[in-house]
């Protein structure tokens, strides 16, 4: 049959499909600009100069990912506003831009669990469970990037009609598999770090009902050391 002339899809069905990722879509492309303004700020305020310049690579990698990415939603929210195919066929079949979304998603969000994680890692006074805990938070940023690479790979191979190539997995596993890594991941390497800046913001709390007078390196060395020895017992 004709491509241009299937029958359209109803109101529900367009909505169902590509109303979850219209939202998605545009929170993305809110986000993004969010980011960039923040980066434009970052570039003039003092933190920029006293930063080490890997941090500067970091930041400033992760921001062009992130607009890159505000970029390839906004072509994508264009592109469904636009077309005139409104078939179900053509609704359901991802474009190229909706299978590449995923690459800078997934490697953005591997650089900055990498840079948490490191920075977890620190915590850690014994050597073996530093060790598991890098190799387990590594694992998983491995495989959640790798997911992202193959659902990338899934839809390019969804558009020729070949994703039975995929076989035993479905795009629908990959999707799933792909977000539990991530957030095993975030989950992993952000709680303990997140837990050192609220002990270091008790801290910076406590030192300020003391004078001046009393303070020294050494009022801060031991509750460090108790909250870092939490983590080897």
């Amino acid at each position: 049959m004709d491509p241009d002339v299937l029958p359209l899809a109803s109101q529900d069905v367009a909505t169902a499909i590509l109303g979850p990722f219209s939202v998605g879509w545009t929170v993305n492309l809110i986000g993004a600009g969010g980011v960039l303004a923040c980066y434009v700020s970052y570039l003039s305020s003092p933190s920029f100069r006293h930063d080490p310049p890997r941090i500067r690579w970091l930041v400033s990698i992760v921001c062009g990912l992130i607009v890159c990415q505000g970029a390839l939603c906004l072509q994508l929210l264009f592109h469904y506003s636009t077309s005139q195919r409104r078939d179900i066929a053509t609704l359901a079949t991802q474009t190229i831009p909706d299978a590449l979304e995923s690459i800078p998603v997934g490697v953005e969000g591997f650089l900055v669990q990498l840079y948490l994680a490191r920075r977890a890692s620190g915590l850690f006074q014994v050597l073996w469970q530093k060790v598991i805990f890098t190799s387990l938070v590594g694992a998983l940023m491995l495989t959640g990037l790798g997911e992202s690479l193959l659902w990338c790979a899934a839809g390019l191979l969804d558009r020729k009609g070949q994703l039975d190539r995929l076989q035993p997995l479905t795009q629908q596993m990959i999707t799933a598999l792909w977000l539990w890594f991530s957030a095993v991941k975030t989950v992993s390497s952000s709680s303990p770090t997140s837990r050192l800046h609220f002990a270091r913001s008790r801290l910076q709390t406590s030192s300020s009902l003391v004078p001046s007078s009393s303070y020294s390196l050494g009022n801060f060395e031991e509750p460090l050391k108790k909250m870092k020895g939490s983590f080897s017992t």
